[in-house]
């Protein structure tokens, strides 16, 4: 109970975009979860997520890498989680990559989660988008301005896509 009330606390401290509040709750969370199933329970995996997501929103981006690469890490150890998962950590480890400036690293990364989503949601899926968006943006950085624009243009193309299903 005590950590389903802290989890709330820190989703309505985030909404109200106090992200530094809503780190300490979820490192608070994290703590009274290893402490009940240890460090290398996949259901941390979670925790991990929400901390790394924090610290994108905080700019904090060697804490977010590290808290994706532990996410990524748990979420391997669970046989039943989907490898779909995958992308959305491969995903925030990325943009914490580029925010490092490690951008080969930050390449690797991006292309894996891009290869996860591709084999394992659908081509066209809206984390797609957000995978290629982050590319675009990592090859802006390094002058690749051709790929970057053929990365941002299919992420337009599939967010189109989307808008025009829901319409």
């Amino acid at each position: 109970g005590r950590i389903a009330t802290l989890t709330t606390l820190a989703k309505n401290t985030q909404f109200q975009g106090d992200f530094s509040a809503s780190q300490t709750l979820y490192e608070r969370i994290l703590a009274e979860r290893r402490e009940l199933l240890g460090p290398d329970d996949p259901r941390l995996a979670v925790d991990w997520n929400n901390l790394g997501a924090t610290a994108i929103r905080r700019d904090r981006y060697a804490d977010a890498e590290h808290a994706y690469r532990q996410a990524s890490r748990l979420m391997a150890l669970d046989p039943q989680a989907p490898e779909s998962r995958q992308a959305w950590l491969q995903l925030g480890r990325a943009s914490a990559l580029i925010g490092l400036g490690r951008f080969d690293d930050a390449q690797a990364t991006g292309l894996h989660a891009l290869d996860i989503a591709e084999r394992t949601l659908h081509p066209e899926h809206p984390i797609v988008a957000n995978i290629c968006s982050v590319l675009a943006r990592l090859y802006r950085y390094t002058g690749r301005l051709d790929a970057a624009a053929a990365m941002a243009e299919r992420a337009r193309a599939i967010a189109s896509e989307t808008s025009n299903k829901l319409e």
